[in-house]
């Protein structure tokens, strides 16, 4: 298992090479705010063998930029301090 926070060092062509703009959303509703984001960080370690981060930081974003979307090939670990990644256009 990964560290999260050696997970973040890792080149971002690596930590995106799993993105998939093409597939539609898989939206998970009635789930908002904590609830959704420690889902989707649940998710994001499986996926990727990490470690939870403890709280909000690293957060779980999504390229589609859709709150409620869950899918796998959307998300990618993200926060202030790390690179932005461009949204699909």
């Amino acid at each position: 298992m990964i560290d999260i926070n050696e997970y973040a060092k890792k080149p971002r062509e690596e930590r995106l090479a799993h993105i998939k703009q093409d597939e539609p959303c898989i939206e998970r509703k009635h789930q908002t705010g904590r609830q959704l984001e420690i889902y989707r960080q649940g998710v994001m370690a499986h996926i990727f063998n990490t470690t939870l981060p403890e709280g909000w930081s690293p957060h779980v974003r999504a390229i589609c930029e859709n709150e409620e979307c869950i899918n796998p090939n959307h998300m990618y670990w993200g926060c202030c301090d790390w690179d932005e990644i461009p949204v699909k256009k």
